[in-house]
């Protein structure tokens, strides 16, 4: 739904597997969408393959920061207090 109407999109909303947050009336919305993805049960192969799929674009990433921090004359290591 779109603005409480019913559209024709589409989507799957795919994130990193976390714990939920506790709930806070105080916190940002966002904060209610981060925690566990709701798989569908009748694809069982989806959830590995997804987190296969991150887990190596987490990895990609983190060579291509380190080779930014390494053009930018700083150490490798410089991003890896960024959160995955």
């Amino acid at each position: 739904m779109t603005r409480g109407k019913r559209d024709w999109r589409e989507q799957v909303d795919i994130g990193a597997e976390r714990e939920a947050l506790p709930f806070d009336p105080a916190a940002p919305a966002w904060t209610r969408l981060q925690g566990p993805n709701q798989w569908p049960a009748g694809l069982p192969d989806l959830k590995p393959t997804v987190l296969r799929y991150q887990a190596e674009l987490t990895r990609l990433a983190i060579r291509v920061l380190r080779a930014f921090a390494a053009a930018l004359g700083q150490p490798e290591a410089i991003f890896e207090t960024l959160k995955t």
